[in-house]
């Protein structure tokens, strides 16, 4: 903050890393009220800011701000960007509006790991397991998914008592040797519960 403070005529490169620092160290508040500021001052985001102040409306609930974002996201073209398109797929879903989840997720062009892994996610915690199982069997025919994908279908597959589901994913993840992988043995643990 000391340094950004001094910078005389600052640039994108450093709203966005101040934007992005507030928002990665837990300070989405103060990456709003950056961002703000950053607007006021006529700079134009890239898709980095962008994509930490939608994160940041994420974690704040501030569906007005990142809908309103998500508008200037498609004029500007940062839409095309997949951390722009994958950020508000997960701002939707923690938003509790999955439709539009749904609708962003469908028009990503090149789908990435974490885009298969946002949408299973939101659809998980949106209490829509089902799906989610059919989007991550969808996801297995064109991607590998990784450890944080095997954790959320592995909570779906809990919240609807697809135990052989379950049991597969696990066998996968040995196979992989994703088992003693951070969070892996507790959501097994918690899907077998």
């Amino acid at each position: 903050e000391k340094v950004f403070s001094r910078i005389e005529s600052k640039d994108v490169v450093s709203w966005t890393s101040m934007i992005s620092a507030y928002e990665n160290n837990g300070m989405p508040e103060k990456a709003v009220d950056t961002y703000k500021m950053m607007e006021l001052e006529g700079i134009r985001p890239d898709e980095i800011a962008l994509a930490s102040a939608l994160s940041a409306c994420a974690s704040l609930g501030l569906l007005d701000m990142g809908t309103k974002l998500h508008k200037f996201a498609k004029r500007s073209g940062l839409i095309s960007y997949v951390i722009v398109a994958n950020t508000l797929v997960d701002f939707y879903s923690k938003c509790g509006c999955m439709d539009q989840a749904l609708q962003v997720f469908d028009n990503i062009r090149e789908k990435n790991v974490i885009s298969w892994t946002s949408i299973i996610l939101g659809l998980r915690i949106n209490s829509r397991s089902f799906e989610a199982l059919i989007f991550f069997r969808n996801m297995q025919l064109i991607l590998k998914p990784n450890s944080i994908t095997l954790i959320s279908v592995l909570s779906a597959c809990g919240r609807v008592g697809a135990l052989m589901c379950g049991k597969e994913i696990h066998a996968q993840a040995l196979r992989n040797g994703l088992v003693v992988d951070g969070f892996f043995p507790n959501a097994l643990l918690d899907m077998y519960v």
